[in-house]
Protein backbone atom coordinates (compact mmCIF):
# COMPACT_ATOMS: atom_id res chain seq x y z
CA UNK A 1 0.00 0.00 0.00
CA UNK A 2 1.34 3.64 -0.75
CA UNK A 3 0.35 4.80 3.08
CA UNK A 4 0.36 2.92 5.44
CA UNK A 5 -2.78 1.70 7.68
CA UNK A 6 -1.18 2.74 10.70
CA UNK A 7 -1.01 6.80 9.22
CA UNK A 8 -4.99 6.65 8.28
CA UNK A 9 -5.50 5.31 11.92
CA UNK A 10 -3.47 8.03 13.35
CA UNK A 11 -5.03 10.72 11.34
CA UNK A 12 -8.49 9.10 12.87
CA UNK A 13 -6.99 8.92 16.51
CA UNK A 14 -5.77 12.30 16.33
CA UNK A 15 -8.29 14.24 14.72
CA UNK A 16 -12.03 12.56 14.07
CA UNK A 17 -11.93 10.47 17.25
CA UNK A 18 -10.62 13.00 19.92
CA UNK A 19 -12.46 15.98 18.46
CA UNK A 20 -15.99 13.88 18.88
CA UNK A 21 -14.86 12.66 22.24
CA UNK A 22 -13.91 16.41 23.54
CA UNK A 23 -17.86 17.23 22.03
CA UNK A 24 -19.03 15.30 24.29
CA UNK A 25 -17.57 16.15 27.44
CA UNK A 26 -18.37 19.84 27.15
CA UNK A 27 -21.31 21.54 28.88
CA UNK A 28 -24.03 23.23 26.30
CA UNK A 29 -22.40 26.78 26.11
CA UNK A 30 -24.12 30.15 25.77
CA UNK A 31 -24.57 32.13 22.70
CA UNK A 32 -21.37 32.19 20.64
CA UNK A 33 -19.25 35.02 19.81
CA UNK A 34 -20.02 36.70 16.95
CA UNK A 35 -16.18 38.30 16.23
CA UNK A 36 -14.06 35.05 15.16
CA UNK A 37 -11.06 34.40 17.21
CA UNK A 38 -7.70 35.50 16.08
CA UNK A 39 -6.17 32.51 14.13
CA UNK A 40 -3.24 30.81 15.28
CA UNK A 41 -0.30 30.59 12.82
CA UNK A 42 2.43 28.20 13.16
CA UNK A 43 5.56 27.60 10.96
CA UNK A 44 7.72 24.40 10.56
CA UNK A 45 9.84 23.19 12.72
CA UNK A 46 12.41 24.06 10.19
CA UNK A 47 10.45 27.45 9.01
CA UNK A 48 9.98 25.57 5.82
CA UNK A 49 6.27 26.51 5.83
CA UNK A 50 3.25 28.19 7.93
CA UNK A 51 -0.23 28.23 8.11
CA UNK A 52 -3.17 29.88 10.19
CA UNK A 53 -5.42 27.34 12.51
CA UNK A 54 -9.04 28.84 12.98
CA UNK A 55 -9.02 31.07 16.36
CA UNK A 56 -12.04 28.85 17.19
CA UNK A 57 -9.86 26.10 17.98
CA UNK A 58 -7.26 25.50 20.72
CA UNK A 59 -3.55 26.28 20.17
CA UNK A 60 -2.16 23.31 17.33
CA UNK A 61 0.14 20.57 19.02
CA UNK A 62 3.17 18.96 17.57
CA UNK A 63 2.92 15.24 17.64
CA UNK A 64 5.45 12.54 14.98
CA UNK A 65 5.20 9.34 14.14
CA UNK A 66 7.46 6.36 12.25
CA UNK A 67 5.10 5.20 9.66
CA UNK A 68 5.82 2.93 6.16
CA UNK A 69 4.71 3.74 3.00
CA UNK A 70 5.62 1.13 -0.22
CA UNK A 71 7.81 3.36 -0.97
CA UNK A 72 9.72 2.71 2.23
CA UNK A 73 10.00 4.13 5.85
CA UNK A 74 9.78 7.86 6.89
CA UNK A 75 8.71 10.34 9.70
CA UNK A 76 5.41 11.94 9.66
CA UNK A 77 4.96 14.95 11.57
CA UNK A 78 1.76 16.89 12.39
CA UNK A 79 0.48 19.40 13.70
CA UNK A 80 -3.38 19.34 14.94
CA UNK A 81 -5.87 21.39 16.75
CA UNK A 82 -9.17 19.63 17.99
CA UNK A 83 -12.26 20.80 19.51
CA UNK A 84 -16.13 20.49 19.22
CA UNK A 85 -16.31 22.41 16.49
CA UNK A 86 -14.38 20.29 13.82
CA UNK A 87 -10.23 19.23 14.00
CA UNK A 88 -7.36 20.64 11.74
CA UNK A 89 -4.51 19.20 10.71
CA UNK A 90 -1.34 19.83 8.80
CA UNK A 91 1.02 17.06 8.62
CA UNK A 92 4.17 16.12 6.16
CA UNK A 93 6.72 13.46 5.35
CA UNK A 94 9.14 13.21 2.64
CA UNK A 95 9.77 10.12 0.03
CA UNK A 96 12.74 10.33 -2.16
CA UNK A 97 12.25 10.64 -5.91
CA UNK A 98 14.62 7.22 -6.30
CA UNK A 99 12.11 5.18 -3.56
CA UNK A 100 9.01 6.57 -5.58
CA UNK A 101 10.96 5.03 -8.89
CA UNK A 102 12.00 2.03 -7.16
CA UNK A 103 8.40 0.99 -6.90
CA UNK A 104 6.78 2.56 -9.95
CA UNK A 105 8.92 4.34 -12.72
CA UNK A 106 5.18 5.91 -14.01
CA UNK A 107 4.59 7.53 -10.85
CA UNK A 108 7.88 8.93 -10.32
CA UNK A 109 7.47 10.97 -13.55
CA UNK A 110 4.25 12.20 -12.92
CA UNK A 111 3.75 13.93 -10.11
CA UNK A 112 0.01 14.51 -10.40
CA UNK A 113 -0.26 10.48 -10.14
CA UNK A 114 1.83 10.22 -7.65
CA UNK A 115 -0.35 12.55 -5.70
CA UNK A 116 -4.18 10.67 -7.03
CA UNK A 117 -2.13 7.38 -5.79
CA UNK A 118 -1.49 8.64 -2.01
CA UNK A 119 -5.23 10.34 -1.63
CA UNK A 120 -7.01 7.34 -3.27
CA UNK A 121 -5.00 5.07 -0.85
CA UNK A 122 -5.40 7.49 2.21
CA UNK A 123 -8.97 6.96 1.27
CA UNK A 124 -9.25 3.11 0.92
CA UNK A 125 -7.50 2.66 4.38
CA UNK A 126 -10.28 4.66 6.15
CA UNK A 127 -12.89 3.06 4.28
CA UNK A 128 -14.09 5.81 3.23
CA UNK A 129 -16.25 7.69 -0.30
CA UNK A 130 -14.69 10.60 -2.33
CA UNK A 131 -17.39 13.17 -3.08
CA UNK A 132 -15.34 14.90 -5.01
CA UNK A 133 -11.58 16.00 -6.11
CA UNK A 134 -10.10 19.50 -7.20
CA UNK A 135 -6.98 19.79 -9.05
CA UNK A 136 -5.55 23.18 -8.86
CA UNK A 137 -1.92 24.59 -9.04
CA UNK A 138 -1.00 26.35 -5.21
CA UNK A 139 2.24 28.42 -4.93
CA UNK A 140 2.72 28.77 -8.33
CA UNK A 141 5.14 25.47 -9.17
CA UNK A 142 3.47 22.97 -6.46
CA UNK A 143 0.72 19.92 -7.58
CA UNK A 144 -1.84 20.28 -5.30
CA UNK A 145 -4.90 18.52 -4.92
CA UNK A 146 -8.11 19.09 -3.05
CA UNK A 147 -10.43 16.33 -1.88
CA UNK A 148 -13.60 15.97 -0.22
CA UNK A 149 -15.01 12.54 1.74
CA UNK A 150 -16.55 10.77 4.08
CA UNK A 151 -15.36 8.40 6.47
CA UNK A 152 -17.13 6.51 9.59
CA UNK A 153 -15.45 7.64 12.87
CA UNK A 154 -17.64 5.25 14.83
CA UNK A 155 -20.69 3.00 14.37
CA UNK A 156 -23.00 6.12 14.57
CA UNK A 157 -20.88 8.67 13.70
CA UNK A 158 -20.44 9.95 9.58
CA UNK A 159 -17.37 12.46 9.36
CA UNK A 160 -17.12 14.75 6.71
CA UNK A 161 -13.30 15.67 5.40
CA UNK A 162 -11.59 18.22 3.60
CA UNK A 163 -8.09 17.15 2.19
CA UNK A 164 -5.30 19.31 0.74
CA UNK A 165 -2.05 17.18 -0.79
CA UNK A 166 0.51 19.60 -1.65
CA UNK A 167 3.71 17.94 -3.35
CA UNK A 168 6.72 20.14 -2.76
CA UNK A 169 9.65 17.03 -3.77
CA UNK A 170 10.63 15.10 -1.92
CA UNK A 171 7.61 16.55 1.07
CA UNK A 172 4.42 15.76 0.86
CA UNK A 173 2.37 18.37 2.93
CA UNK A 174 -0.87 17.28 3.81
CA UNK A 175 -4.01 19.28 5.24
CA UNK A 176 -7.10 18.31 6.70
CA UNK A 177 -10.33 19.63 8.14
CA UNK A 178 -13.26 16.81 9.74
CA UNK A 179 -16.17 17.90 10.94
CA UNK A 180 -19.36 15.69 11.92
CA UNK A 181 -21.50 18.35 10.40
CA UNK A 182 -22.47 17.59 7.02
CA UNK A 183 -21.90 20.73 4.15
CA UNK A 184 -19.36 22.80 6.85
CA UNK A 185 -15.84 22.29 5.81
CA UNK A 186 -16.27 25.01 3.03
CA UNK A 187 -17.16 27.78 6.11
CA UNK A 188 -15.00 30.86 5.50
CA UNK A 189 -13.06 30.04 8.03
CA UNK A 190 -12.20 26.62 6.77
CA UNK A 191 -11.16 28.16 3.65
CA UNK A 192 -9.09 30.82 5.15
CA UNK A 193 -7.43 27.67 6.99
CA UNK A 194 -6.38 26.09 3.70
CA UNK A 195 -5.62 29.19 1.76
CA UNK A 196 -3.05 30.57 4.22
CA UNK A 197 -0.79 27.84 3.67
CA UNK A 198 2.46 28.89 2.67
CA UNK A 199 5.96 27.40 1.75
CA UNK A 200 8.48 29.44 2.84
CA UNK A 201 11.29 27.49 1.80
CA UNK A 202 11.49 24.68 -0.98
CA UNK A 203 12.72 21.34 -0.29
Amino acid sequence: MYISKNLSACLLICLMLFGIAEAKKKNKRSKKQKTEAKSNVIFGMQQDFSIAFPGSLPKPKIDSTGIMTKFGGTQFYSYSANSNKGSAMIGHFDISYDNIRASSIELANNPSAFLDTLQSQLVKNMDGTIQRKIKVLKEGLYHNRTMYFTAKATKDTMIYIRCDHVYDPPRIYQILYTTTLKGKTELPFVNKFFQSFTILKKQ
